[in-house]
């Protein structure tokens, strides 16, 4: 009953985005994409941590990130001993993952993503380490995953994250180490316990990292798929992404030569799956506008979206309904 209940509202919010054929949209002067991307980011967390005892950091979702003690340590490797500032991101649903830019693909193959963590340590202003040797463990509560899961790095480019399987993967094997849903006991620094089902990540990479599985596309036809913008929104302003409904999966589009044209260059998204074409656009300074529209993949091959000129605070309220 959420779900529909969502999907109606998300429908009234749709149809409230939808310009009519006369509606008036400026031409450009500056783009500000990277701005609008920037101010859409807020949903950093950071917290000080105590690399001689160790820290369980315990998150809004009731994750737990534990350091352990001595595990922390400079570019040479020495180990820090006094207080490190620890930022984190926890990404659990598509609309994070599309405003951090995820584009959900490795080894030109989607994958469903169950959340991804980012962690960055910094002592004194400079940036500081997971001793390799040692692993920060992370404890995600989850309900709706099961399965084998794989841990995958998060490769920064411009205005995306692309993703690398942690291991080796040939010709539809994977040579790396799953991650199974199951139940955990664990009594943290404070002696307090705690017990649900879900994934244990343990890691000695900072940066982003995400638990996703390939998906699985056997016997699914592919469907050739374009999203284009109106001229006058202009070249290079503009970030389009493909967000499933019944997969986790956030797919990047790519603009290639022509700058009004967004498409999938791999041919590697399945027909007939519920999805949204979703545009962010910056023309200038809190100039922002935001596309969307629902769509049946293989239904055709172009759509057409309409930007609407929004706000901050109203594009990550209709991101927060995907």
């Amino acid at each position: 009953m959420r779900k529909i209940t969502l999907y109606i509202s998300l429908f009234v919010l749709i149809v409230a985005c939808t310009p009519d054929k006369e509606e008036f949209i400026p031409s450009i002067n500056d783009s500000s994409l990277e701005s609008l991307l920037e101010e859409l980011k807020g949903f950093s967390d950071v917290v000080t941590v105590d690399p001689l005892k160790g820290t369980d950091v315990i998150t809004a979702n009731e994750s737990i990130i534990s350091i352990p003690s001595g595990g922390i340590v400079d570019a040479s490797g020495s180990v820090i001993l006094e207080e490190v500032t620890l930022e984190y991101i926890e990404i659990l649903d598509q609309s994070l993952m599309t405003i951090y830019g995820f584009n959900t693909v490795s080894n030109q193959k989607m994958l469903e993503t169950a959340f991804a963590y980012y962690l960055r340590f910094t002592y004194n202003g400079d940036e500081v380490f997971i001793d390799p040797e040692k692993s920060v463990t992370i404890r995600v509560p989850s309900q709706e995953y099961g399965g084998i899961m794989y841990t995958f790095s998060g490769i920064e480019n411009v205005n995306c994250i692309d993703w690398a399987l942690n291991g080796d993967y040939n010709n539809g094997n994977i040579m790396a180490e799953s991650i199974e849903h199951g139940e955990y006991d664990f009594e943290d620094l404070n002696g307090e316990n705690w017990s649900d089902f879900g994934y244990i990540i343990n890691t000695s990479m900072d940066g982003w990292i995400s638990l996703s599985r390939y998906f699985s596309s056997d016997a699914v036809e592919n469907a050739d798929l374009c999203a284009t913008v109106p001229e006058e929104i202009g070249e290079n302003t503009s970030s389009v992404f493909l967000v499933f409904k019944d997969i986790s999966s956030v797919l990047k589009l790519d603009n290639g030569t022509n700058s009004l044209s967004y498409c999938d260059i791999m041919g590697i998204i399945p027909k007939d799956q519920d999805a949204f074409l979703v545009s962010l656009t910056g023309l200038s300074d809190d100039n922002y506008y935001l596309g969307l529209e629902e769509i049946i993949t293989g239904e055709r091959n172009t759509f057409t979206i309409l930007p609407v000129r929004k706000n901050k605070e109203e594009i990550l309220d209709i991101l927060g309904m995907l």
